[in-house]
């Protein structure tokens, strides 16, 4: 197609160059390139339009697919987080609460906007020993000033009710690129009260 409008095309201009008489036959050779150039080039514009209508309906369905697969997996991976035993959460890089699932409301003892409220002094934390440990020494914070994952920390818990839960935690950062900023901080936690009640008990009475 392109060779044919271009051939047309030059024809056009050599008779334009060379002027004929006005309904000479060169005359009527001169407009009929013209037309065959115009004919020519709508042709292939309707064609090249045809061909990016087709390719832009491909990608159409395929990015429907590839939402319909998004969905289906956020719907599976919330599904997970939901049917949890063990407690996650999400924090963002200037450590307010992101998400958590119902695990780890459970584990905590609050949902997460009563977590959200809750101001620094209102955290009752404790070392493995039972003595206080300071907000900014539990694992999900250590990460997210260091990047260092935590891996197995024990933390205990006072909850409003007044019981103490022990926590076996776990946190992680996540970043945009190896050495870029942190993004967000997840944390996992495991509820091990029972073990580690049995293990200071069994150590007081070694003591004893």
């Amino acid at each position: 197609w392109a060779a044919l409008a271009v051939t047309a095309a030059l024809g056009d201009v050599v008779l334009a160059l060379f002027p004929q008489p006005t309904y000479a036959p060169s005359w009527y050779v001169g407009r009929s390139l013209s037309a065959v150039a115009c004919g020519v080039i709508a042709v292939a514009m309707f064609t090249e339009f045809g061909r990016l209508k087709h390719r832009l309906a491909v990608e159409a369905d395929r990015l429907r697919w590839v939402l319909a697969r998004s969905e289906e997996l956020e719907l599976l991976h919330s599904t997970l987080l939901n049917h949890m035993t063990d407690g996650v959460l999400l924090q963002s890089a200037d450590g307010q609460l992101v998400a958590m699932n119902p695990a780890a409301e459970m584990l905590l003892g609050r949902d997460a906007q009563q977590l959200r409220d809750l101001p620094p002094s209102g955290w009752q934390l404790l070392h493995p020993n039972g003595t206080s440990r300071a907000l900014s020494e539990a694992p999900s914070m250590i990460t997210l000033h260091t990047g260092a994952a935590q891996r197995d920390e024990m933390v205990g818990v006072d909850l409003t009710d007044g019981t103490r839960r022990w926590l076996r935690v776990n946190t992680s950062a996540e970043r945009a690129t190896p050495d870029g900023p942190i993004r967000y901080v997840m944390t996992s936690m495991t509820d091990e009260t029972d073990r580690h009640n049995d293990y200071r008990a069994g150590r007081r009475e070694r003591v004893d």
